[in-house]
């Protein structure tokens, strides 16, 4: 066995011996096992979500923030849906997973990953995106 084999065999060895690697590995595993055995159990019913959603929205303070508005110049607006009303229709719809990463982040960028997966059809998007106007706190 050569010096590189035995790194890595090491390597090996003490990540699977590591307790708090393994506890980590096991519990994500079992996070993600159980969104699916859920999925499975209680498919999503876009009827209903279509019920909570318009409930919801008619409640005046969240309608207030289901909608946004940006001035393009002058009198005229963009309208839209609101990533409130976009969590909301994503929590309703169910077996929908979705996470945010910091990719890079320094004084002037900020790079973020979203991830959103299907569980049902087990679709996953992926986009790396940089917000807008992004000024860290440490450059403040």
């Amino acid at each position: 066995m050569n010096a590189i084999q035995t790194m890595n065999n090491n390597n090996l060895n003490m990540m699977f011996r590591d307790p708090a690697a393994v506890s980590a590995a096991e519990s994500a595993k079992a996070r993600i096992q159980s969104a699916y055995i859920v999925a499975i159990n209680r498919p999503r019913n876009y009827d209903n979500a279509r019920l909570e959603i318009l409930k919801a929205c008619s409640r005046p303070e969240f309608a207030e923030k289901a909608e946004y508005k940006k001035p393009t110049g002058g009198d005229k607006y963009i309208y839209g849906p609101s990533i409130c009303l976009a969590e909301l229709a994503l929590r309703e719809c169910g077996n929908i997973s979705y996470e945010n990463q910091v990719v890079f982040d320094d004084d002037n960028v900020r790079r973020i990953r979203v991830t959103v997966t299907d569980i049902e059809s087990n679709a996953t998007f992926s986009k790396e995106i940089q917000p807008m106007g992004w000024v860290s706190i440490s450059a403040k």
